[in-house]
């Protein structure tokens, strides 16, 4: 219920005119990261005994590789993110980046809401068994992977101002390793090792 109120609101300020597009894409970055390690710790605190079922058969050394990506992952975002706010270089809210820079804050609202809904929607289909979770789990996991392909090509194409290219390099590498994190070893290898 908050973040479709947080979703109204963003919209309605985007239409009246009173928020710029970088402080909208802070401000569903701030919610919608909330919203996912939220949602993470409420389902491991009020389900403990499935902490192990939710890596999906991941074990060993895998395992190992999997968390150490998870973490060079949110570094990358986190760089996307401060680049994209920080840098007035960047043109990524401008006439050079698709839309106008909408397709970014619709891609980065969709990249967390399906993040968001991943864990929940698996706790779920642990619990009941119920193959709705299990596709609802499943999807969040292909919507988010896809959401992130489609941040890394908008940012890969724009042009950015600015004599150094440093910027754009490390938000696409930045977005590179996150999308490879959720593509690869989320949406496919986590999806298929699941037993089911």
């Amino acid at each position: 219920m908050c973040i479709m109120n947080n979703t109204r609101y963003i919209l309605n300020a985007t239409r009246e005119g009173t928020m710029s597009q970088t402080n909208i894409f802070v401000l569903i970055n701030v919610v919608g990261g909330i919203a996912v390690l939220g949602s993470y710790v409420l389902c491991l605190m009020m389900f403990p005994e499935q902490r192990e079922a939710l890596w999906g058969g991941v074990v060993g050394t895998t395992r190992n590789i999997v968390v150490i990506s998870m973490l060079f992952s949110a570094a990358g975002y986190l760089a996307f993110l401060y680049i994209s706010v920080f840098n007035v270089s960047t043109d990524l809210f401008s006439e050079k980046s698709l839309m106008n820079g909408n397709l970014i804050l619709i891609l980065a609202l969709t990249f967390l809401l399906s993040s968001t809904a991943w864990m929940p929607t698996s706790v779920a289909f642990l619990e009941t068994s119920n193959n709705l979770y299990w596709n609802l789990s499943v999807a969040s996991l292909w919507v988010a992977a896809i959401s992130l392909i489609g941040l890394f090509i908008t940012v890969f194409i724009t042009d950015f101002s600015g004599a150094s290219n440093l910027p754009k390099i490390i938000s696409v590498a930045g977005l590179g390793m996150i999308t490879f994190h959720c593509l690869v070893f989320d949406a496919i290898m986590w999806v298929s090792n699941f037993p089911k």
